[in-house]
């Protein structure tokens, strides 16, 4: 029997008499609309997200003393580090101007604020996965995690955990606080947001302050309930409330000034809250459906100019060809949570595209053995209903390069790999892994449009739409261990900066026999039928070379024979 919260009856959270600054004199406030109705939420698991200067730290703060003068409150606030607690105008300072108005001590050794009656707040800090598994005796009656997007959600969902209590006073619960971006900004988009930005398609974003009972963890699409026993299960409620620095006049107007300052990307995502384009992003230039208008069909779209075009387009208005060049790359090695694959091809140079493009038209995903993976690769790309291999024509195919390393095994994952492969003529070489290198590339090929995707790759999509800048590596996207979509973002890495050395490859030589000979026939139908062995001697010729023979001559032949081919 599943029965959702609101159906419990809770004791009210007790009036705040908090006075806080700029103003002690009075009582304590709320300031916005939206802190107002936080504090009034009753959502198993609230987001306060929205834009720089929206008070959702102070909102926090306020909510987990509310039940101060029940002695058995044990309030948890965290961040990543103890370093983002302090200074100025931080959690702690906050606590300090609020918390000592209302008869709470503080002992600055144990980070730790406690009141008359025995309840208690704890300011804590978890900046590695490791750092969270101590908690695991601890009684949480209320959690926040302030800046949550800058936690991956295995961290958060332990401390989730955490939040019980035996007082059938308490109403126990869990207060997250963001802006958009970080590592966690796509779970969080999935989590609370239904995977669409409120800011930019409000119409399809869940309702705010709407209490929802229908979250699952993206990671796994488990769902957020408890198991009572006896076959009863409760789920958990799940809301969100924005909101922005416009909304209040705390802060004087240079503040909003400098704010405008930023980047476009960086200003858009700290006044508005834009979840679509956030500080941090590293592909800032991402718009699935750049350059379309309205009632624009695809045969349009694709003519439009390079690098103004878009970036995701439906597989089916490529018309590819068995004979285009094609590959795979795949991330498998010891240490990921998933083993990740792409299917590409090579769209041959065109008016406009002298280099041709790369289109990105599979993704594949799961967790299995070296030889079982393989074997499904060969199933879902290379082989028919009746396990022929289907003609195509086959480029090296590449995978992560820690996959050729023994770690203790017989035989290394790529050998396991290659054993099922090299039969139907495909086999996996190590991919390039120049981290910095593969970023810009990626993002060059998209600024340009020779690089595209297909948009039944979703895993892909959301790559570009949520990696971000590693601080500590200029021109690198942050490495996040354990992300799904981390994975698949090393996958299209490898897919894509691997294959540089094969874009000069041409059509077979059937194939420019054939359009040479239609390509006449066009104008001058019996000049084709007088041609058409000439036609076939010189592509045969062109697709011939020279023998070696040592020397610089043989060299310039040689190179000269390659450069015909591109």
């Amino acid at each position: 029997m599943i029965r959702p919260r609101e159906q419990e009856i809770l004791p009210p959270l007790p009036a705040s008499d908090v006075q806080v600054l700029p103003d002690p004199v009075r009582r304590w406030l709320p300031a916005t609309k939206a802190q107002k109705d936080a504090l009034d939420c009753p959502a198993d698991i609230l987001l306060l997200g929205g834009a720089a200067g929206s008070l959702k730290t102070s909102t926090m703060l306020v909510d987990l003393i509310q039940e101060r003068d029940y002695p058995s409150m044990r309030s948890y606030f965290f961040r990543r580090t103890y370093a983002e607690l302090e200074g100025g105008d931080g959690a702690i300072d906050q606590s300090h101007k609020i918390f000592s108005q209302t008869g709470a001590t503080y002992n600055s050794s144990s980070h730790t604020w406690k009141w008359p009656s025995g309840a208690e707040f704890y300011f804590r800090h978890a900046q590695h996965e490791k750092n969270v598994y101590p908690y695991q005796g601890h009684a949480m009656s209320a959690l926040a995690i302030d800046e949550s997007t800058h936690w991956p959600e295995k961290m958060v969902r332990y401390l989730v955990t955490r939040s019980r209590s035996t007082d059938p006073n308490l109403k126990t619960r869990i207060r997250l606080g963001t802006n958009p971006g970080n590592i966690g900004h796509t779970w969080h988009m999935k989590l609370f947001l239904g995977g669409v930005c409120p800011h930019c398609e409000p119409q399809n974003a869940p309702p705010q302050g709407v209490l929802r009972y229908d979250g699952k963890w993206p990671s796994d699409g488990q769902k957020l309930a408890i198991d009572l026993g006896d076959g009863r299960i409760e789920r958990l409620s799940i809301s969100y409330i924005l909101s922005n620095v416009r909304d209040h006049s705390l802060y004087p107007a240079s503040y909003l000034a400098k704010l405008k300052m930023q980047s476009a990307a960086t200003s858009k995502a700290l006044l508005a809250g834009c979840w679509k384009i956030f500080e941090g992003q590293y592909f800032d230039l991402w718009d699935a459906q750049r350059g379309m208008r309205p009632g624009m069909d695809w045969d349009e779209a694709m003519k439009i100019a390079p690098g103004f075009g878009p970036m995701v387009v439906p597989r089916r208005v490529l018309n590819e060809q068995w004979w285009w060049p094609r590959w795979c790359a795949s991330d498998y090695g010891f240490s990921i949570s998933i083993g990740a694959a792409h299917e590409a091809v090579h769209i041959p140079p065109s008016p406009g595209w002298p280099r041709g493009r790369v289109a990105v038209v599979d993704e594949f995903g799961c967790q299995e053995t070296a030889a079982n993976f393989a074997k499904m690769l060969l199933e879902r790309w290379v082989l028919d209903e009746d396990k022929k291999p289907i003609e195509r024509r086959w480029q090296p195919w590449y995978l992560s390069p820690d996959s050729f390393s023994e770690e203790g095994h017989p035989d290394t994952l790529a050998g396991q790999m290659n054993s099922v492969l090299r039969p139907y003529g495909v086999n996996f070489s190590p991919a390039s892994n120049d981290r910095q290198g593969g970023a810009m590339k990626l993002y060059t090929g998209l600024e340009t449009g020779e690089l595209i995707i297909c948009e039944n790759c979703k895993q892909t999509i959301e790559v570009f739409e949520s990696r971000i800048h590693d601080p500590k590596k200029e021109n690198d996207v942050l490495k996040i261990s354990g992300d799904p979509i981390d994975d698949i973002y090393d996958c299209v890495r490898y897919l894509y900066y691997s294959f540089e050395t094969h874009r000069g490859v041409t059509a077979p030589v059937q194939v420019r026999i054939q359009e040479r000979i239609e390509k006449q026939w066009k104008t001058d139908p019996t000049a084709a039928m007088f041609h058409a062995g000439k036609i076939k001697e010189e592509e045969e010729q062109r697709g011939r070379p020279s023998s070696y023979s040592g020397g610089s001559a043989a060299r310039r032949r040689i190179e000269a024979w390659e450069k015909s081919r591109r």
